[in-house]
């Protein structure tokens, strides 16, 4: 039976960056994906905090543009063209992933293309099966996504509550020149996020909203009429992700004895924006820091600090973007003052 340091369940952005991180800093690793890498639905957008803190990603130049405007529109109906500051990164989910993937064989860790079955404590570690065999590792990471099975056994699966539900199309010969985003009653947005060639067009929206699917097929039938007319649809999406409300779930602790759960595993999406990939680079890069450094139990309180706050809608900070009244107002009001474009531009990709 092959034992490893650390066992990493899931090769998304998330799984991949730890897998990379802790391969680097010596730790044996195995990563657990029968699919890695691959290509997920969603818009592929980096606000530029994440090329700062990952310079790497700009060096992605396949599919990724470079995009410096937001054309951001109130639930309301007020719009207003943004723009004033570092452009938001957009480029495909499988460039990034094939590239992270590389980077962490290069570093030494392990892809395994099974699907975990299951897991038990035993003694000091971790007994894995998949539908290839057996390891055993002294750490379990659980970066398996929204549906994580990691999280279920360990932690409980998401309460519905917290939960969002994103769909949308890809399409070719749309605007290429900006983010756009539309925030929509009473809760959700739409989105059209340019990638080099192709944009990716969509709607997110908590999963316990009422309407549902109707609702959801109205809403994305408008933004494609209005900011896609005439385009070539070249795919459909949909998929749930975490979108956190309850003051409980925010509280819950994210790792345990031997354990630790990343990315959307671990709620790592902000509510009111949608991102997620960032969340995903950063708490994989601070988990395996504090796991090389033998203090696994100070990723909680690391990732808290780093980000924490941005997973949380109800911050006065945040007031501008999840009040819609306020927000129409000062998208009107900034329509005439190139600084106050920029500031609500820089609000858009913020990290408090």
């Amino acid at each position: 039976m092959a034992e490893y340091d650390a066992i990493v369940v899931g090769g998304g952005p998330a799984g991949l960056m730890a897998a990379r991180r802790l391969a680097e800093g010596g730790a044996t690793t195995a990563l657990l994906d029968p699919k890695a890498p691959w290509e997920k639905p969603c818009g592929g957008g980096f606000s530029p905090i994440a090329l700062t803190l990952f310079p790497e990603i700009g060096q992605l130049r396949e599919t990724a543009r470079e995009v410096g405007r937001v054309l951001l529109t109130s639930a309301h109906g007020v719009e207003t063209l943004l723009s004033g500051g570092d452009p938001y990164y957009v480029l495909s989910r499988l460039e990034l992933a094939q590239a992270l993937l590389k980077s962490a064989l290069a570093a030494g860790a392990s892809h395994i293309t099974e699907r975990v079955v299951s897991f038990e404590r035993e003694d000091s570690g971790w007994v894995v099966r998949h539908t290839g065999g057996i390891i055993r590792g002294g750490f379990l990471i659980g970066a398996d996504g929204t549906s994580s099975l990691v999280r279920r056994r360990l932690l409980g699966p998401f309460e519905r509550n917290d939960l969002g539900v994103a769909m949308g199309h890809y399409v070719r010969g749309c605007s290429m020149t900006e983010v756009r985003v539309r925030f929509e009653r009473p809760e959700g947005y739409s989105y059209l996020f340019p990638r080099k060639d192709v944009a990716s067009l969509g709607i997110g929206w908590r999963a316990s909203a009422p309407g549902g699917r109707r609702r959801n097929a109205r809403l994305l039938a408008r933004a494609q009429a209005e900011w896609a007319a005439g385009a070539e649809v070249l795919g459909h999406y949909s998929h749930p992700f975490p979108t956190l409300v309850s003051r409980e779930a925010w509280a819950q602790t994210r790792t345990g004895e031997g354990w630790a759960l990343i990315g959307d595993a671990a709620g790592h999406v902000d509510p009111v924006r949608g991102e997620g990939l960032v969340y995903a680079l950063w708490g994989a890069s601070l988990l395996a820091e504090a796991v090389l450094s033998g203090r696994p139990g100070a990723y909680e309180e690391a990732w808290r600090g780093a980000f924490g706050p941005n997973l949380w809608r109800k911050p006065p900070k945040r007031w501008v973007l999840t009040t819609p009244g306020l927000m129409g107002t000062a998208l009107l009001l900034a329509r005439p003052f190139p600084k106050a474009r920029a500031a609500l531009y820089r609000r858009t990709q913020h990290h408090d």
